[in-house]
């Protein structure tokens, strides 16, 4: 079991504010965190390999830390982009993560081979790394991850770029796996979250905003729904006969144009036949109803709505480096 208790850190440009996790053993636990600086801020330090302000870590009650490399190899990092020097081969990669993590000359070989093999990656063993592509490379981030044997596996939004063919087959893979270990996949792709996850977790200014599985999710935000609508007659008699239906909350126009259509949007508890209930008070004042809709919640809106302020940021954030990138481009042709 993994516990995130009040984290606070930074990384880089991305931050930590009192983020709280508990994350139980096996299985698949799903993060959605749309700015890349935080996703890679909360990686790098659960994982141990950036300090933190406060707050604690604990994978079955022992503390992870930086400079621990006893509590650190139990939980291990997939990060977004592995970068290895050009000619180096993913067997000398896995090899040298063997001894950096102090496995025994016994268990290396057999380990290494094991890696190699599950990734599909024994016939590319002695491959210069400049020559695989992105999926391969995942792969090879993947199989670094499993040396040592760690309990917790997290993924740092690795599957960006990777084919859908390569990814459907890692995908695979990770529900393999996730029967023996944990897995914390951080993403900000709500879809690659519902195909792969039990839980799920929303961060958005460094904290958790909401979680629970998908299901649980939707149904808390689907508490109330939204039915949009327009409606030809007088404003206030409109407004007084959709009050008076049975599970109607409130009722708010948002525009009134010419020949007295007017737009509403009518928040009520879940309602299967709301639409005629509508359709009938509108027709007891003489109004008429000219289109309706049901709005039904997604996860996917909960996180584009919450985390609106972060996506401006990462937007911001990809501008900025865009500007940069050209002028060290035309600093370079000088």
């Amino acid at each position: 079991m993994l516990e995130i208790k009040d984290l606070v850190a930074e990384y880089r440009d991305g931050f930590i504010k009192g983020l709280s996790l508990t994350v139980s053993e096996k299985g698949i636990f799903g993060v959605l965190c749309a700015h890349s600086s935080d996703r890679e801020a909360i990686a790098h330090v659960i994982c141990g390999c950036s300090d933190k302000e406060s707050g604690e870590i604990l994978i079955n009650g022992e503390p992870i830390t930086r400079r621990e490399l006893k509590t650190r190899k139990k939980i291990r990092l997939v990060p977004s982009n592995l970068t290895l020097e050009g000619m180096t081969t993913p067997l000398e990669h896995l090899e040298f993560v063997a001894d950096a993590l102090g496995v025994v000359s016994d268990k290396k070989y057999r380990q290494v081979s094991e890696a190699l093999e599950l990734l599909s990656l024994d016939e590319d063993a002695r491959r210069p790394f400049f020559s695989l592509n992105k999926a391969e490379r995942c792969r090879l981030s993947l199989a670094a991850s499993l040396i040592g044997n760690p309990e917790c596996i997290v993924i740092d939004n690795a599957f960006s770029g990777v084919d859908q063919k390569s990814s459907a087959e890692i995908f695979d893979l990770l529900k393999m796996l996730s029967k023996r270990k944990t897995v914390i996949l951080l993403s900000n792709k709500p879809a690659e979250v519902k195909e792969l996850c039990e839980q799920v977790a929303i961060v958005s200014g460094g904290a958790v905003v909401i979680e629970g599985s998908i299901a649980e999710i939707e149904k808390k935000i689907n508490a109330t729904r939204e039915l949009h609508i327009s409606a030809k007659g007088e404003t206030e008699r409109i407004i007084e006969a959709i009050k008076g239906v049975e599970n109607v909350i409130d009722v708010k126009v948002t525009s009134t144009g010419t020949n007295k259509v007017n737009t509403l949007i009518i928040e009520h508890y879940p309602d299967a036949s709301m639409k005629d209930k509508v359709f009938n008070a509108l027709s007891g004042v003489n109004s008429q109803m000219l289109s309706f809709k049901e709005i039904k919640l997604t996860i996917d809106d909960v996180y584009y709505s919450l985390t609106s302020a972060d996506v401006k940021r990462a937007e911001k954030a990809a501008e900025q480096s865009a500007v940069t990138n050209k002028k060290l481009i035309r600093r370079n042709k000088k």
